[in-house]
């Protein structure tokens, strides 16, 4: 299972939806740039302390993808796509 900024923000919430859908019997990847937002908003947080620590335990139980030049070409014929598709990228709900 791939996942998102919003991914992260749903488990870290306890969403339930979500929650069903994270399967434990396979692996979960995180980006390294979902990782890096996640971490920024963190930051400035109120519960900066509880969410890091949270954070080492999620960054430790996935698999981090880092970017790379293929990224790039994948990300770059995925949003060529989507534009000729009029279709925005937009969260799917859980």
């Amino acid at each position: 299972m791939l996942l998102d900024t919003n991914a992260i923000s749903a488990w870290a919430e306890q969403d339930a939806g979500f929650l069903e859908i994270l399967r434990s019997d396979r692996p979960w990847y995180l980006p390294a740039i979902a990782l890096g937002e996640y971490r920024f908003g963190v930051v400035s947080s109120t519960r900066r302390a509880a969410l890091e620590q949270w954070l080492a335990e999620v960054e430790a139980a996935c698999v981090v993808l880092a970017p790379d030049a293929g990224t790039a070409r994948h990300y770059a014929a995925i949003r060529d796509t989507l534009r000729r598709a009029n279709t925005p990228i937009r969260r799917v709900g859980w």
